[in-house]
Formats: structure tokens, C-alpha cells, sequence
């Protein structure tokens, strides 16, 4: 098991080096890179490790996101996308987590009041935004990170097809941050590594002083999923045995 969860770690980290060098040279984030960035601002900063309820969902998203949150504690960590790949459900989820924390309730008792953080993609949230205006009403602060990829996961499927293609495609670069402001939250658009570990700050700052939610419009290629452009790709699989994501 240690073995396999060493291979598992490196592999990883081999990843995020790549996403650095992809996301230096286009000054967009890569999902690797976000992913990590989010680890480390939660697990290894200032923050108890077990404090913050964490949900992962989108495809491209939660693939890459679900090799790095981590569940210290029962009831830390959700995957909101289930075995069915459910896209969308993320946001809700979170903050249905979040009211059980807010008011102390069952594993929650110890960390109550705290904030908690959902990682969606731009398919997710375009679902689930309107629950900003839920987190607003109940005072449940939730920083929601958004990859914003201009399309969906799948995209690399529609390669060469121009038929289908836009079946995939969003417009680009579509400023989730400002719809989250006028559903009362905050709004912070990122394009590189050092701006989205400001942004965390910013956000779980805001929302455990003021009971402020914040949407971080985290904006991404979408073909940082091709793997022959970009590779990895989609890092598939996250199996045997180390990433409950794909179950």
C-alpha cells in the first residue's frame, strides 16, 4: 500500500511540474496546478488540515482535484460527482455540508462556524451558481473555485470534427466572478499560480471574518485536456485502489 501510494504521489507531482511549465507559457492555470495550489493552501499553510469541508465535481476538474483534497476527519470531504459522474450538483452540495458545519452538527462540532470550499468547473457551476444567493441568505460561507475551461470535459472527443464541435464549446472566457457579485458574493478572476494562492487568501479571509462567500474564476485552456497538446491530459485513471473520484 505504501508503494502504491508513493507511485501514486510522484505521478502526481510529475503532473503539477508539467501543469507549472503549461501554465507559465500560456498564462492560464492548469488543473494540476490549481488542484495543488488548493491542497497546499488547506493542508499545508496556516489552516487546521482537518478543519475545512472540501467537494470536488466537474470532469476535467474533478479528475485532476480528486488526486489532491484529502478527508482528515469523517465527514471532510465529498465527491459530489458520485459513480455516476453527475456534472453539476457540486456547489449545492457543499453548501448543504456547509450549513451542517455552520451550526456544529455531528463530526462538524469541532469546526464550527468555518468556512468550506467547493472545487466546480465551468459545467458545474453554470448548474449550480444560484445557490451563492442561498449561501448569501444563510450567512454559509463557501469559497467556490471554478476551472474555466471554455467547454466541457469531453472536448478532446470532438477533435477533428467540426460537426460536433460546438456541442463542446462555451464562450471564452466568461467572467463567472462577476454573476457570483450579483448573487452577493464575492467575485476574483486568476490566471496564474501566484494570483490563485492570493485569492484563496483573500476568500477564506472574507469568509471567516465576514461570512462572505467568494466564486474564483480559475481560467484554463481547453486544450490543457489533449494530451497530445498538453499532456498528461486528462489525468485518467486515478484507480488502482488510491482515487475514489472514478467510482
Amino acid at each position: 500500500m505504501a508503494a502504491a501510494r508513493k507511485k501514486f504521489e510522484d505521478t502526481n507531482l510529475a503532473h503539477y511540474q508539467l501543469g507549472l511549465k503549461h501554465s507559465a507559457a500560456t498564462d492560464h492555470i492548469h488543473p494540476a496546478v490549481m488542484a495543488k495550489e488548493v491542497h497546499d493552501f488547506l493542508y499545508k499553510g496556516d489552516i487546521d488540515p482537518k478543519q475545512t469541508v472540501t467537494g470536488i465535481g466537474g470532469w476535467t476538474t474533478g479528475i485532476f482535484s480528486g488526486r489532491w483534497m484529502r478527508a482528515n476527519r469523517p465527514g471532510q470531504g465529498l465527491a459530489c460527482a458520485y459513480q455516476y459522474g453527475a456534472i453539476g450538483p457540486d456547489l449545492a452540495m457543499v453548501i448543504g455540508a456547509g450549513a451542517a458545519v455552520q451550526r456544529g452538527v455531528g463530526p462538524q462540532a469541532p469546526y464550527k462556524g468555518a468556512p468550506v470550499l467547493c472545487i466546480t468547473s465551468d459545467a458545474g457551476i453554470a448548474y449550480s451558481m444560484f445557490e451563492l444567493d442561498t449561501a448569501a441568505k444563510y450567512k454559509i460561507p463557501v469559497i467556490a473555485v471554478v476551472y474555466n475551461n471554455n467547454c466541457w470535459g469531453m472536448f478532446p472527443a470532438a477533435q477533428g470534427s467540426a460537426r460536433s464541435m460546438h456541442l463542446y464549446l462555451f464562450q471564452e472566457n466568461l467572467r463567472y466572478d462577476k454573476m457570483a457579485e450579483g448573487l452577493g458574493a464575492r467575485g476574483e478572476y486568476v490566471r496564474t499560480p501566484e494570483q490563485l494562492r492570493a485569492a484563496l487568501k483573500r476568500s477564506y479571509d472574507a469568509a471567516s471574518k465576514e461570512t462572505v462567500s467568494s466564486l474564483i474564476n480559475v481560467q484554463a485552456l481547453k486544450e490543457f485536456t489533449s494530451g497530445n497538446v498538453y499532456p498528461p491530459g486528462i489525468a485518467l485513471p486515478t484507480e488502482p485502489g488510491v482515487g475514489a473520484f472514478a467510482h
